[in-house]
């Protein structure tokens, strides 16, 4: 997987793949630059896509990560959802995730906060809720809702409140 967000990352990626002069013939046939603007980059990717693919078919992942990693440009190796779980780095010696324990009985790795401000604690990921764990919250604190009236609402067994599973 390739990215080129930043012009480091392009610059380095077109080098890499020496697909200077066939951008570089883009450009001046549409009259821009893709050096500094990701914005013309992504609008014009339908041409700047199978030029990048090509380059990058005819090449080995051995020869390509070295260079990219040289060049700064930003990659990483394809992996799927399941790979990527097991991937120490990108999960389980990640301190952004945690192993929680789901209302589904299940437990598996749950993302917190991606960043955080300054002066800013990020927080623990937490569990999803339980179905209906909010009900009393929202009746009351966004729709303004009496004791009263939620209590009628269960009654009619228009509402119910969250029963754990587990």
């Amino acid at each position: 997987m390739v990215m080129a967000l930043t012009p480091r990352h392009w610059s380095g990626l077109i080098s890499v793949l020496a697909i200077e002069e066939a951008v570089a013939q883009i450009e001046t046939r549409l009259g821009l630059s893709f050096a500094s603007d990701e914005g013309l980059r992504f609008r014009h990717r339908d041409v700047l896509i199978p030029l990048v693919e090509m380059a990058i078919g005819a090449r080995t992942t051995d020869d390509l990560a070295p260079a990219f990693s040289a060049h700064g440009v930003c990659w990483g190796p394809y992996q799927t959802v399941g790979e990527a779980i097991a991937d120490p780095a990108l999960v389980r010696d990640n301190p952004l995730f945690a192993e929680i324990r789901q209302p589904s009985g299940f437990t598996y790795p749950v993302p917190g906060a991606p960043g955080t401000f300054c002066q800013s604690n990020r927080g623990n990921p937490v569990r999803a809720p339980f179905l209906g764990e909010h009900t009393e919250e929202v009746l009351a604190e966004l729709l303004g809702l009496g004791a009263g009236e939620i209590a009628s609402l269960h009654d009619r067994r228009i509402v119910e409140s969250a029963v754990a599973p587990y």
